[in-house]
């Protein structure tokens, strides 16, 4: 995997066929990338550091008809949301790959992940809530470390 050429210490995954990261794209390109998404397109972040104003941009990007952030396979392996990250009702519907991210508070309320759902070696450093979340499938969370409350009521692991 190419790594971004937007920093020198950046470990985020090229945007297809660019030389940067999201995070570090020109804001032509981020634009660009965006606007061609569509809800449950497939993402890739792997490694990229997401402030607010640029998860915020992401997953309206990807809103559904009914305003629900909508992935198709994502992969946020080793990403870092150091402002926190809502993902409140997002619909996951294929797998999910959150393995080594770190999140300062995040939240998961009511997101419905229909496919496999992979947080191993994840970081929660300030808090975390899965409130009514439900899992279809296979759930990892091995390895994980939770350093911070973290909340599974009415959680569903069907």
């Amino acid at each position: 995997m190419q790594r971004c050429h937007g920093d020198p210490d950046c470990k985020g995954k090229n945007l297809p066929g660019e030389l940067s990261c999201l995070a570090h794209a020109r804001e032509a390109t981020r634009s660009r990338y965006l606007d061609a998404l569509v809800p449950g397109a497939d993402v890739n972040h792997d490694g990229t550091v997401f402030d607010d104003p640029l998860l915020t941009a992401l997953l309206r990007s990807l809103q559904d008809t009914s305003g629900r952030a909508s992935f198709g396979t994502c992969s946020f392996r080793g990403t870092q949301f150091p402002d926190g990250a809502s993902f409140e009702d997002a619909l996951f519907g294929q797998k999910a790959v959150f393995d080594g991210a770190s999140f300062g508070v995040v939240s998961f309320d009511g997101a419905a992940f229909r496919e496999d759902a992979w947080f191993e070696g994840a970081r929660f450093a300030r808090d975390a809530s899965f409130f009514g979340a439900t899992f279809a499938k296979e759930s990892q969370f091995s390895r994980a470390s939770f350093e911070c409350p973290i909340h599974f009521s009415s959680t569903s692991f069907v």
